[in-house]
């Protein structure tokens, strides 16, 4: 539409381009056809048609067009005493520049040529044929150099925190903090033109006039969230100034109500195959923005010179509390939130910050740590616990392993049965302190893949790992790959204590009553558990239970004899035999491999935990 727009608005200067540059080059070109072999010098033309503009940014107010115009161009000749006459396309590019600011403030053409389909280098910025800049990801780092070069150049002479203030006042932007939303959706706001802008005052929505270049924070966003927050926020939206103006500026002129862009949100955009032209703008200043609070060299520097002073400071400090450190000061020193220090160590190469600061069901797991050489990119020792019953259904390696009952699923990894690693509580078993420091040797690894593509974007690992819960729908899941593993991991034998283990549970079995009503309640007996406190957590009346305790024939249905041994936290040998005794064997059906799966490994965990996982799984609750 614009590129219509272009040709409409300035038709008689382009087409008087054309034609000088035609005449003029007349003599260098071929513009003989079969019908005129030999032209003579007289040419006229007959028509002249938009083939299309290419655009590139010069600046976040001007463009470099391209006009691609397909002149036909009459040519004629004498044959046998014949006049001959017939028609030449020719195409043709006219080069203009054009100066945006709440519409075309000029127009000038400075060249044209015929049209090559030779590929030209240029240093602009190209953009789609929605006016959005094509930008890769791995150019990120090169925009956000080139903007700081031109706006705050202090910060690439040494490591440097970043003044947002100065840079909006070097751009000639101001700061507004208002209440954007109520539901705190909307973080920031860019305002492309002067216009009146719905707000939020003592909960009622008001209007108010901002000028064009005004940059809208909602005020909430440091109080509800932290400064790195609203630097984030503020340097988003002068990304959206310096490379998405154009597209604004040119929706402006085919739409005059459009004034402002909305952004900097946290809505997941999974499948960028169904990104509109807004979301991968705000892809690119999601992708950019950390970049510049965080410039590539001067913040691998800043971030070797923590590790090495917090060492010299501590020398004892253990591997997970050292990396925490880092990603604590580089966040103080940068002004940005602990996340995206963390992310953006991740995206330098320094793979130990995966294992701290990793949010899972409204809570920081415990950190972690683990031989760099062990760790894949793109990989985890987390594992939620749907992905967990997935991989356990489908993956015939992962279901041997898992069936072997070497590990337990204790907070959210799948860690080796292992005194060294595991001690058991009064709560239930939990990781040793060795363990979080030694993720490779005792836990499994997990590749993060894309249920429905080959590959996976940074944004969507980033997204999986550092906010995953129970609960959340992904795209996103965690693969056991066997040759990811640790091969000392995946060899060992069962230690002597699993073996003493195993010799106490055979012991256990023997002496156990034939029936289920005798078992039942010797196992409630043995775990000093009371009738209303079982009954209780299995939900049913006492009565009941005492009726399943004393009355042979009284079998129980698979649901209530699974929460028999999860209210009990029977260990899986313990619970296959009141199973049997119940009448029920586990099959190869996905709902009974999800049963088994967390009778193997997480059988210590409350049944109401158990339960949460089952809803996640979209299965009935014990």
């Amino acid at each position: 539409m614009f590129d219509k727009y272009i040709f409409a608005t300035y038709h008689e200067q382009i087409i008087n381009a054309v034609k000088k540059f035609v005449f003029s080059n007349k003599d260098n070109t071929d513009l003989s056809t079969y019908m005129v072999p030999e032209p003579n010098g007289f040419i006229e033309f007959d028509d002249f048609v938009l083939y299309k503009i290419n655009y590139e940014i010069i600046n976040n107010c001007k463009l470099s067009l391209e006009i691609i115009v397909i002149a036909d161009v009459i040519v004629r000749q004498y044959i046998k005493g014949e006049m001959e006459i017939d028609t030449k396309p020719k195409f043709v590019s006219v080069y203009a520049e054009v100066e945006l600011d709440a519409g075309i403030k000029s127009f000038q053409i400075y060249n044209a040529e015929f049209k090559s389909d030779q590929y030209k280098k240029s240093k602009n910025l190209k953009l789609s044929k929605d006016w959005v800049p094509y930008i890769r990801r791995r150019n990120f780092d090169d925009i956000a150099e080139k903007f700081l070069r031109k706006y705050y150049p202090q910060a690439l002479s040494q490591p440097t925190p970043i003044s947002v203030e100065t840079i909006v006042a070097e751009m000639g932007l101001s700061i507004h903090q208002e209440k954007l939303t109520i539901d705190d959706s909307v973080f920031g706001k860019m305002v492309f033109k002067d216009t009146d802008v719905e707000v939020i005052e003592e909960e009622q929505l008001v209007t108010k006039h901002f000028n064009k270049g005004s940059i809208l924070v909602d005020k909430d966003v440091v109080f509800k969230r932290n400064v790195g927050s609203y630097n984030n926020t503020v340097i988003h939206e002068c990304v959206h100034w310096e490379l998405h103006k154009v597209f604004h500026e040119v929706k402006m002129i085919l739409d005059q109500e459009h004034s402002t862009v909305s952004s900097w949100t946290e809505e997941n955009m999974a499948d960028s195959s169904m990104w509109s032209s807004l979301d991968w703008m705000e892809w690119q200043a999601n992708g950019i923005a950390p970049r510049i609070l965080m410039p590539k060299i001067q913040t691998k520097i800043k971030i070797r010179e923590l590790f090495q002073t917090l060492t010299l400071v501590n020398p004892d400090i253990s591997r997970s509390e050292l990396v925490r450190g880092v990603v604590d000061e580089l966040a103080e020193f940068f002004n940005v939130s602990k996340q995206a220090a963390k992310i953006r160590m991740i995206d330098l190469g320094f793979k130990e910050a995966n294992g701290v600061y990793n949010y899972l069901d409204d809570r920081y797991m415990h950190n972690f740590a683990f031989e760099l050489e062990a760790f894949d990119n793109g990989s985890s020792y987390t594992i939620t616990s749907n992905d967990l019953c997935f991989e356990y259904c489908f993956n015939e390696a992962f279901r041997q392993i898992i069936d072997g009952n070497k590990f337990l699923y204790i907070d959210n990894h799948l860690c080796l049965k292992d005194k060294k690693y595991i001690s058991m509580t009064k709560d239930g078993p939990v990781m040793t302190d060795y363990a979080y420091e030694h993720m490779d040797e005792c836990c499994l690894l997990f590749k993060v893949k894309s249920k429905k593509y080959t590959t996976i974007s940074d944004e969507d690992y980033y997204d999986y790992v550092l906010n995953r819960g129970v609960t959340r729908e992904s795209e996103i899941k965690a693969d056991f790959v066997e040759i990811l593993q640790n091969p000392s991991l995946m060899d060992q034998l069962p230690p002597l204590e699993m073996v003493r283990l195993s010799k106490n549970i055979s012991d256990l079995l023997k002496g156990l009553p034939f029936e289920f009503s005798g078992t039942l309640r010797s196992h409630r007996k043995r775990k000093k558990c009371s009738q209303p406190l079982l009954a209780n957590i299995v939900g049913i009346t006492e009565k009941t239970l005492r009726s399943y305790e004393t009355k042979e024939d009284n079998l129980p249905k698979l649901e209530l004899a699974l929460a028999f041994c999860f209210a009990l936290k029977l260990m899986p040998p313990i619970s296959e035999d009141m199973l049997e005794k119940a009448g029920h064997k586990l099959t190869k059906i996905h709902q009974h491999q999800v049963y088994k799966l967390l009778l193997s490994t997480s059988y210590y965990k409350p049944l109401a935990e158990i339960n949460t996982i089952l809803q996640a799984a979209q299965m009935k609750t014990l």
